[in-house]
């Protein structure tokens, strides 16, 4: 090992980063969603986890040390989003709301409204007759302007 070498290994300072990572909630809270946190709270601990990388990354030179903690950070935010999605899917709330019989008599009924407007013959005859309208408006305002420019 080179003096070079030898001096860059000992000024490298030690990285541990735990893989895992419990996504920061409230213990007395008694609903994740009636707070809605833990959305907020685990993107800030995903910005914190690579801020942490950042930090020892500007202080080291090994390529392979780099590319640990790169893959560490990785790993961190891989185990917060999954906390996210094992806390979301296991929510009561949201099972409730998927299931509610009375949403989704509103989602199919809006669907259903939106698709009839959609394909609605008068109102693509009435966006028609306004298009040509617009295109006679611009043909006068076009025609008078040209008027102006010649005098």
């Amino acid at each position: 090992m080179s003096e070079n070498e030898e001096k860059i290994s000992k000024e490298e300072p030690e990285v541990e980063m735990s893989v895992y990572v419990e996504v920061p909630v409230d213990e007395n809270e008694q609903d994740l969603f009636e707070d809605e946190d833990i959305f907020e709270d685990s993107k800030n601990r995903i910005e914190e986890i690579y801020q942490e990388a950042k930090d020892k990354i500007s202080q080291i030179a090994d390529t392979q040390m780099i590319q640990d903690i790169l893959n560490k950070a990785k790993e961190e935010s891989l185990q917060v989003l999954s906390n996210v999605k094992e806390k979301v899917s296991s929510s009561e709330t949201i099972n409730d709301f998927k299931n509610n019989e009375k949403v989704q008599s509103f989602i199919e009924k809006s669907t259903k409204k939106v698709d009839d407007i959609r394909s609605s013959q008068a109102l693509k005859e009435t966006i028609d007759k306004a298009e040509d309208l617009s295109d006679k408006l611009h043909e006068v305002v076009f025609k008078n302007l040209r008027k102006i420019i010649k005098e």
